[in-house]
C-alpha cells in the first residue's frame, strides 16, 4: 500500500470523505481532501526517526515518499 492523497479540496465543510469498513460501517473517522494517508510500515519510520530525533533521517524518508508519482 502507497500513500495516499484524499481526492478533492481540503473542507469538512463540502467534501467530507467517511472512512467505512468493508461491510460499509462507519468507523467514526472523517477526512477530507488533500490529506496523507500512510500505511503501517511508513508510520513506524517516521515515528523511529522522531524517537530518535534524526531530523536528516526525517527529512531525506519524506522528501522520497513525497517525491512519489502520486504527489505530483
Amino acid at each position: 500500500m502507497r500513500v495516499k492523497k484524499t481526492p478533492g479540496e481540503f473542507s469538512h465543510d463540502t467534501n467530507p470523505l467517511t472512512v467505512v469498513d468493508k461491510n460499509g460501517a462507519d468507523t467514526g473517522i472523517e477526512l477530507t481532501g488533500g490529506e496523507l494517508v500512510f500505511n503501517p510500515s511508513q508510520s513506524k519510520s517516521i515515528q523511529k526517526f522522531i524517537k530518535e530525533g534524526d531530523e536528516s533521517g526525517l527529512f531525506r524518508f519524506m522528501k522520497d515518499l513525497l517525491n512519489k508519482p502520486q504527489f505530483k
